[in-house]
């Protein structure tokens, strides 16, 4: 009996936790946007400035 109370209060816990990060959304999973100050855009060379925005903000990120 002793291990059919331990089952259940770790599903019930489970559960809750569960239960609070669906109304939470979910934020601690996701990908948080970045709080990082980067470079201004115009002084990055110009082969940089025609790349994707991931590779311009990471070389503005690095050049920071």
């Amino acid at each position: 009996m002793e291990s059919r109370m331990n089952r259940r209060n770790f599903l019930s816990k489970g559960l809750s936790a569960a239960g609070t990060m669906m109304i939470a959304g979910c934020q601690g999973f996701g990908a948080a946007e970045h709080r990082y100050r980067l470079a201004p855009e115009n002084v990055l060379s110009a082969d940089i400035a025609k790349a994707p925005t991931e590779v311009r903000e990471a070389y503005r990120f690095a050049i920071r």
